[in-house]
């Protein structure tokens, strides 16, 4: 399938729910065939979140329970949970996978090769992207249903990466001045932040659909819904000025506060989602062409493009 088609799928109306029938992908790299580099790269950065999370939280002891008024802190904390619950879920995955091998159970089959083990060999398509004429025979991936918890996960996933990078992005682009912006804890939350998020989707096998922008939206119209009855409840920030952020000021400048809540729902939150989705697009249009040329010699292969409700 094309890049065109692959791209036209993604606005079927099922697109919007979390379905997917590989677990896997949610808890391997397509990079590798051992895993446990990945496991050990997933708990570390399990470790490096928390641990950072504890820090800004200390850096904010003084506010009390107002630490959960600014979205920066929310979406630390959503990212933060999406990177134990990766941990947690590698681990079950790698030690399950390893026990049923030593139990001579079967495993499920993952519906794509890995770069390291794509090999030249006799290559068949089929609907459950077998790649080769001695793909193992074990239960494929479409024979199993995604947990309700990694669907859970997935929606984490969603949230804390578009709204990671746009909590970055806007406080760089509208608070850049403040005292405080170069800062540890700021740049932990504004700028390592997105490293680890680029780098997460770039390594991981995490699928991504473009109209899960559905659930960063929410997110951000929650919070919206929050500053606004934050407000008119005479609420103050940590300074005890009578808004949360300057430009969502609603008595001194309800004008700029109505636009700047549209914009973060309507359209900031869908497009640091669409940057997200572009990235894992791209990883797995790299990931195909890679494979494609060390299935067959001199790179002379068919287009072995992952299937739309599989991948991105």
């Amino acid at each position: 399938m094309s890049c065109v088609g692959r791209i036209k799928r993604e606005f079927r109306l099922k697109q919007f729910l979390p379905s997917h029938n590989n677990p896997l992908d949610f808890t391997r790299t397509p990079w590798l065939s051992n895993q446990l580099p990945f496991l050990i790269y997933r708990v570390v950065i399990c470790l490096f979140q928390i641990s950072a999370y504890l820090y800004t939280l200390l850096s904010f002891y003084t506010t009390g329970p107002k630490y959960l008024l600014y979205m920066t802190n929310l979406a630390y904390i959503v990212l933060t949970a999406h990177a134990t619950l990766s941990a947690i879920l590698c681990l079950v995955d790698y030690f399950g996978s390893r026990r049923r091998r030593s139990e001579g159970g079967p495993e499920i089959a993952e519906d794509r090769p890995t770069v390291a083990d794509a090999m030249p060999m006799a290559i068949t398509t089929t609907s459950n992207r077998s790649y080769g004429t001695n793909a193992p025979q074990h239960p494929t991936s479409s024979d199993v249903r995604l947990p309700w918890y990694y669907k859970c996960y997935w929606i984490l996933y969603n949230v804390a990466f578009a709204v990671g990078l746009y909590v970055t992005a806007a406080f760089w682009t509208l608070l850049r001045g403040a005292r405080d912006a170069y800062s540890a804890s700021s740049i932990l939350t504004h700028g390592t932040n997105c490293v680890v998020i680029v780098i997460d989707i770039l390594i991981s096998g995490l699928p991504c659909r473009f109209l899960h922008f559905i659930y960063p939206s929410c997110f951000a119209l929650v919070y919206i819904l929050f500053t606004a009855i934050y407000w008119a409840a005479g609420g103050t920030d940590i300074r005890n000025r009578p808004w949360i952020y300057p430009v969502l000021d609603y008595g001194g400048n309800p004008g700029l506060a109505v636009g700047a809540a549209v914009g973060s729902v309507l359209l900031a939150a869908p497009l640091c989602h669409g940057i997200v989705f572009g990235l894992a697009f791209a990883r797995d249009t790299m990931l195909m062409r890679l494979v494609n040329k060390r299935h067959l010699p001199n790179g002379e292969g068919i287009a072995l493009e992952p299937q739309a409700d599989q991948r991105v």
